[in-house]
Order: C-alpha cells, then structure tokens, then sequence
C-alpha cells in the first residue's frame, strides 16, 4: 500500500470551460478512465514486456484522485456562483429555501415551484423522472407563459444559466440520490423535423404511444 498525495493542478478533469458543472456521470466516467490506465499500468498493457513500477501505478493513481477533487472543486465554485445569481432574481418568488414562499409569493397565482420537491413540469424524461439539466436552463430561458415565471434568457448569459441550474439542484436530495439518477433510456428525444399530416391511422398510432408511454 502507498499513501497518495494530491498534486497541484488542475488535473486531467479540468474541462475547456471551467465555467461547466460536472455530472456524476462524466466524474464517474473520469475516475474509471483514470484507474483504469492506472491497472493497464500496472499489467502492462503496452506490450513491451517491461512491467509497470510501483511509481507508475503511484502516479496514475494520484491523477485519478486529482481529477476527481477538481471536478468537484469546479462544480462547488459553479453553485456558489448559481447561488448569488438566485438570491438576484429568483429568491424573491421562489424563497430562500426554495419552497416557494418568497416574499412575492402570496401575491401570485399559481404560486412559485416548491423547488425542494425535485418536480418539474416541463422536462423531457420520462414520468417519474427528474429533469435534465437542459430542461431547467430552457424553462429559466423562456419562463412559463400564463404565470409570473418570466422569461430570463434576455437577462443571462449560458454559462449564468448553468450555474443557476446547479444551483437549483442543491434544493431538492432527489438530485444526490444515485436511485433517481437520470439514464440515457429516460430521455425522450424529440426529433428536429415537423410530424407528418394526420392520416385516418393517426388515432389508432396515437393510442399506442400513450399506453405505451
């Protein structure tokens, strides 16, 4: 066994833009990428028959660990960010502890999402299913049209958006808990080209879809 010591640096998770919070898929994707060098390492998987040191391993290791503080590290600086933005424009409605009881609150109708509860409207996964984070930004985008959710997509910027989506996702435990984790199979995908004109089958198709959705 070795002790491991976290380098300084960014480490190999430091992304384009930093601005970018990380999911607990891409930092699970990073430390799997890590460790698993670090084990090619240690079996030689370069095939030149020198096996690997114990410094080799050492060192794949630590990247790994480094990766994954700095990950973490961007997503906290990201919600403190997202943080300031809400106590701007949202806290107001939506309240400081995000349970919908914002001073405006009692003056609106329907009253502000209780963001806590981890239940949004307007997602594109399936019943049941937390948002994607691209849900949350498009709804902050263009607001909710015949209530007092504006539209804030003139006012912030995308990577504004981003951080107030990490942010509102610190409300709910819904988002921490790997059992509602969203997977690529609860993603309904909703194709870029217009449907095509109704047909006498229509009805029948239509019927199908929702039963099965």
């Amino acid at each position: 066994m070795w002790c491991v010591t976290l380098s300084a640096g960014l480490g190999t998770a430091a992304a384009d833009d930093p601005s970018r919070a990380i999911s607990r898929e891409e930092l699970r994707g990073v430390i799997k990428k890590e460790v698993s060098e670090a084990v090619d390492k240690a079996f030689d998987q370069d095939g030149d028959g020198r096996p690997a040191t114990l410094g080799d391993v050492k060192e794949a290791v630590e990247e790994a660990v480094t990766a994954a503080v700095s990950a973490s590290v961007r997503t906290t600086r990201l919600i403190e960010r997202g943080g300031s933005l809400y106590r701007q424009a949202c806290q107001t409605c939506h309240g400081a502890q995000g349970d919908g009881r914002g001073e405006a609150a009692r003056h609106l109708d329907p009253r502000p999402r209780d963001l806590r509860a981890g239940v949004f409207k307007f997602r594109t996964t399936r019943g049941g299913s937390l948002p994607v984070d691209a849900d949350l930004a498009r709804t902050i985008r263009v607001g909710v049209p015949g209530t007092s959710m504006p539209a804030f997509g003139p006012v912030f910027e995308e990577a504004e958006l981003d951080a107030l989506v990490a942010f509102i996702k610190t409300f709910s435990p819904k988002f921490r808990d790997p059992a509602f984790e969203v997977t690529p199979d609860q993603v309904v995908r909703i194709p870029a080209e217009r449907p095509s004109p109704a047909t006498a089958r229509s009805p029948k198709l239509g019927r199908e879809v929702y039963t099965r959705m």
